[in-house]
């Protein structure tokens, strides 16, 4: 979903002149729903670990901690 939140963002973002809104809302709307699926402790660990990683790389990584 992280995948397909990135790269759907990036395409949208080339349209001309509504791109920009368009990537946002889709963007937020993914990611609306990823909220919804992680508990609170991955919620956490992704929002410390995306400050240094792209979106797909930080759920990868927060699945990762959470479970060890």
């Amino acid at each position: 979903m992280s995948i397909v939140r990135d790269v759907g963002g990036w395409l949208l973002g080339q349209v001309p002149l509504v791109g920009d809104f368009l990537a946002d809302a889709y963007q937020d709307n993914l990611w609306a729903d990823m909220r919804r699926r992680l508990t609170s402790q991955e919620e956490n660990t992704f929002t410390e670990v995306t400050r240094w990683y792209p979106d797909t790389l930080a759920l990868l990584a927060t699945f990762q901690q959470v479970h060890e």
